[in-house]
């Protein structure tokens, strides 16, 4: 188990006080964010610890009662964080060496209210802090722990007693603010539009920004203009990011609800102070003229004393299409001293992938640990909720979701570390995987995150080139479409559809030079050939210099060619359930009716009001090849479903079955047993590895999967074998 108990750091001393009141560490409440952060950052967590997607039921130490210790911690310090995707047995916490609550572990988070509890989006949270001066010991006991998904984070090294009620401050009163309002200020290229100008030690404490007219935040309002401050005389801003993405603006129009960033009226309300100690400019650049656009601001600001310690706000905007094996960057920061506050994502997946990209865990590594201080389970678990947010959109205090769409594989959200931050005194590094183990290439991941410096520089913002680039749609999610002309320009005819005969047979197609095509370049893709005749099969071997296709059939005329991603799988399924076991999580042990004969005609006794018989799945499997049982299925926690295709092969042959599944699995091959798998688990590909004999012709291969909770599914494909195809069977 990766854990950081006993790794802490060089400690600052507290400061003085401040603006006539006490001086509390940046965690106490929002006003305090920018003052140095002297406590070390650390997460326990349920994180596989061989790196793969299994991030349930491990603990840092097992006792001798049994008992799971989730934390065994030494002070000072204070709990900043606790949180459970499916919170079982019975909590104890121990504050130096006593009780200090036992309970429900599920209870423990419901009763955080607002600085927790439910109605995030399928996760169970609490951002009560427990502050501890020698030791701090956290115990789960109970039945069915090995499931258990959890999270607790803490900040190590003195510092003040946290105040509950202080987490949830807003910050300076606005009437207690010198307030500015500006009318229709045009961002246009160059210098751009100057919103404030402070001189002296001052902070810019809330910062209201509204677009004029009906578009709203569209996407150029949204990526085509940036925000800019520059503190203290420094040439180069000390934030730079599109507005949209500062204001944490999803590409929809819709707004994340957190402490830090909302909604009042029609305005975009940004309240992460910005102090200074002799100058701050805040400017809108749009990207060129036709980004310019028109908005109403206000902001509101107070001096500061002359000497005062606050750091500078820093925002650094990141966007790139993810590759296979490499995490995506949400923030890199070297010769610096500072702490992190928090991220705007928006994360955009390839085609047909759904939200599984979300199984990525998130890293933050701090003055250039070896171990990283934090390693999470999950991207949506970081952020709050669980099970790919199926309870859709929601808001926190530091958390919030403003977009999830699972069809088009797309989620806007925010995770603010104002309760828990990170501090580093030379260097930051934050990424995130982008599925189970970086397996979801395509996906398209943009990061607005946000940091105060105490000393050294900010990394130098991305030039207008990167930033025109950005300002693209992340349109990953979608196919790639482009006329057949820009691929056989000397067969097209003026003013009419391109038509171009394929043979039968594989056919070698040159790239053409657009943007979108290199970015799948190195990716399997699926080309498929719209003409007249309707769309046709065609499987790319290879994406590179060229294309290797396929095309069934004979001369085919195509009209215009679209490329999606698309990697090897088992495509062809029927499936049939659910089916509820006689012992909860024991269903792959008892055998239901599709086991002992799995003829395409029969019906069975079901769970719940679905069809009885065998069926094509609602949705076929998208570009990963994941066979998605939830949406089939109702009820789909706690039961097994069955799916099934036949095998066809041209020989006898040995080949190798690769599949992953939500949650147990059994495997049968021609009616024999092959592989199991028990235990809880989000589906991933390439999970296990089966060693088979395949007979010449067609023989049935039937999956059993058992739900215990969240996901439901399986991923499937064959490696080392020749010709193989595959029938679903059904009519």
């Amino acid at each position: 188990m990766r854990h950081a108990a006993g790794r802490i750091g060089a400690l600052g001393m507290l400061l003085g006080p401040l603006l006539g009141s006490p001086l509390t560490c940046p965690a106490q409440a929002l006003r305090d964010l920018p003052l140095p952060c002297p406590g070390r950052a650390v997460q326990l967590a349920s994180t596989d610890p061989s790196g793969g997607n299994l991030d349930h039921g491990h603990f840092v130490a097992i006792a001798p009662d049994g008992a799971r210790v989730l934390a065994d911690l030494r002070g000072p310090g204070r709990m900043t964080r606790l949180w459970s995707a499916n919170p079982l047995g019975e909590l104890r916490v121990l504050v130096d060496g006593r009780e200090h609550w036992r309970g429900a572990f599920a209870e423990r988070l419901a009763a955080a209210g607002p600085l927790g509890g439910a109605g995030t989006g399928g996760g169970l949270l609490s951002y009560v802090p427990i502050p501890f001066a020698t030791s701090l010991r956290v115990e789960l006991r109970g039945d069915g722990l090995d499931a258990v998904y959890w999270q607790l984070g803490a900040e190590l090294g003195p510092g003040p007693l946290p105040d509950a009620a202080g987490l949830l401050d807003r910050g300076v009163p606005s009437e207690a603010l010198r307030q500015v309002e500006l009318a229709d200020v045009v961002a246009h290229p160059g210098p751009g539009a100057l919103l404030a100008r402070l001189d002296g030690a001052a902070e810019l404490c809330e910062l209201a920004v509204r677009p004029r007219g009906p578009a709203g935040f569209d996407r150029v309002a949204r990526r085509g203009v940036w925000l800019e401050c520059r503190v203290d005389g420094e040439p180069a801003p000390c934030l730079a990011g599109p507005l949209g993405d500062v204001l944490g603006v999803g590409p929809d129009g819709d707004g994340v609800e957190t402490l830090p960033v909302h909604s009042r009226g029609g305005w975009r309300v940004l309240r992460l102070p910005m102090p200074c100690h002799s100058a701050l400019e805040l400017t809108l650049v749009a990207l060129d003229r036709a980004s310019e656009r028109s908005f109403d601001v206000r902001y509101g600001w107070r001096p500061l004393p002359a000497e005062h310690p606050r750091g500078a706000l820093c925002g650094s905007f990141h966007r790139a299409v993810n590759r296979p094996g490499v995490p995506f960057d949400v923030l890199r920061v070297d010769g610096a001293r500072g702490h992190v506050v928090g991220a705007f994502l928006t994360l955009a997946g390839a085609p047909g992938q759904g939200l599984t990209f979300l199984e990525g865990d998130e890293t933050l590594r701090v003055d250039g640990e070896t171990d990283a201080a934090i390693v999470g389970t999950g991207t949506e678990d970081d952020i709050g909720g669980a099970w790919y947010f199926r309870g859709g959109p929601f808001g926190g205090p530091f958390h919030a979701v403003a977009t999830v769409d699972e069809a088009r594989a797309l989620v806007a959200a925010a995770r603010f570390r104002i309760a828990d931050p990170v501090a580093f005194t030379h260097g930051v590094h934050w990424s995130i995987e982008h599925g189970g183990g970086n397996d979801a290439p395509g996906s398209d991941y943009a990061a607005m995150a946000f940091w105060y410096r105490t000393a050294g520089r900010a990394p130098a913002p991305p030039d207008v080139t990167a930033r025109r680039r950005w300002a693209a749609p992340q349109r990953n999610a979608q196919p790639v479409t482009i006329a057949a002309t820009a691929l056989w320009p000397q067969l097209a005819t003026p003013g009419a559809p391109a038509i171009v005969e394929l043979a039968a047979g594989r056919t070698a197609l040159r790239l053409p030079a657009e943007p979108a095509w290199r970015a799948l370049r190195g990716a399997p893709v699926r080309l498929r050939l719209d003409g007249p005749a309707g769309e046709a099969a065609a499987v790319v071997a290879a994406l590179g210099e060229h294309v290797e296709i396929t095309v069934a059939g004979g001369g085919l005329p195509v009209a215009r060619v679209t490329a999606e991603p698309w990697l090897p799988a088992i495509r062809s399924w029927r499936i049939v359930g659910p089916f509820r076991p006689a012992v909860p999580r024991r269903g792959v042990d008892e055998a239901f009716g599709p086991e002992r004969d799995a003829d395409v005609a029969r019906e069975y006794p079901i769970t719940g009001p679905g069809p009885r018989g065998w069926r094509a799945p609602p949705a076929p499997p998208g570009w990963t090849g994941y066979l998605d049982l939830n949406a089939p299925f109702d009820p789909a926690d706690d039961v097994v479903a069955y799916a099934l295709c036949l095998v066809r092969s041209p020989v006898d042959q040995d080949a190798t079955l690769v599949l992953g599944s939500d949650d147990a699995v059994k495997v049968f091959l021609a009616g024999r047993e092959v592989h199991r798998h028990d235990g809880l688990r989000g589906a991933a590909r390439d999970q296990d590895r089966v060693r088979v004999r395949l007979t010449a012709g067609e023989q049935p291969l039937l999956f059993k999967v058992e739900d215990y909770l969240g996901g439901f599914g399986l991923y499937a494909r064959f490696e080392d074998a020749r010709g193989l195809t595959f029938a679903s069977g059904l009519p």
